[in-house]
């Protein structure tokens, strides 16, 4: 579930859903800010170029170490699913907060396997974690600005 083009394919997914059920023009911020995200990711393993830990095991992982990539993708991803759910009124209050329940063990559990497979430094994911919840903190604040 954090393989890239698992992400790829759950965002013009969700994309896709949001944009029959709303509008496309609303459901636009998903595809901008997971995009945002992964140019972000992109960019920040170029410019840390963090080396992975020794110790991994089960998983080849290549690339830069920090910020972990399945942790920003995870939060961007399934964040913006909740956030998308929650601002849906045809959503009962129990499907919303279910939704928002899912989102944070999918993304807290992205986190924990990269741990686990040693594939990531506990700072990589926490790294991962806060640039993209400030990236979609920003994007939602101007979304709301908007409104």
């Amino acid at each position: 579930m954090g393989s890239s083009l698992f992400i790829i394919a759950a965002t013009f997914v969700l994309f896709l859903w949001f944009g029959w059920r709303s509008g496309w023009l609303k459901a636009a911020p998903i595809i901008v800010g997971t995009g945002l995200v992964y140019i972000t990711n992109t960019l920040a393993k170029m410019a840390f170029d963090r080396g992975r830990p020794e110790e991994a095991w089960g998983l080849e992982a290549a690339g830069a170490s920090f910020p972990s990539g399945n942790a920003m993708m995870a939060m961007a991803l399934y964040g913006l699913a909740a956030i998308w759910i929650g601002r849906d009124a045809w959503f009962s209050q129990t499907t919303k907060r279910v939704s928002y329940v899912l989102a944070g063990l999918l993304i807290l559990l992205m986190g924990a396997s990269r741990l686990y497979f040693s594939v990531h430094y506990a700072t990589d994911i926490i790294g991962g974690y806060a640039a993209s919840f400030a990236i979609l903190a920003l994007m939602m604040t101007v979304l709301t600005a908007r409104r």
